[in-house]
């Protein structure tokens, strides 16, 4: 999984320094969810800090669009380490945006 967070807050307008304010959290903290391997939790945080679906912090290359979906991560759920690929991923922050 790809995320262009940075990129997003260049696009908003938003430093990260602005980001960790909307947050509660420390600069340091902040560059590490951008740099890092951020929660769901968090991500969703950001989104709506900024105002973006989730899923416009993930990268999308169209070209490469059917070779991404062949792409599998795993995700710790509730302590089970479970396979997914990017085609379900989206589709769950896709749900969660609509919640």
């Amino acid at each position: 999984m790809v995320l262009k967070i940075k990129e997003v807050l260049e696009a908003k307008g938003v430093s990260v320094i602005e980001l960790a304010e909307k947050l509660g959290v420390t600069r340091g903290a902040c560059y590490n969810y951008i740099n890092g391997n951020p929660t769901v939790e968090i991500l969703n945080r950001i989104a709506e800090a900024i105002d973006v679906p989730i899923t416009e912090l993930f990268v999308h290359d169209k070209k490469d669009k059917d070779e991404e979906h062949n792409i599998e991560f795993y995700v710790s759920v509730d302590g089970d380490m479970k396979k997914i690929n990017k085609t379900q991923i989206v589709d769950f922050f896709n749900q969660i945006g609509k919640q």
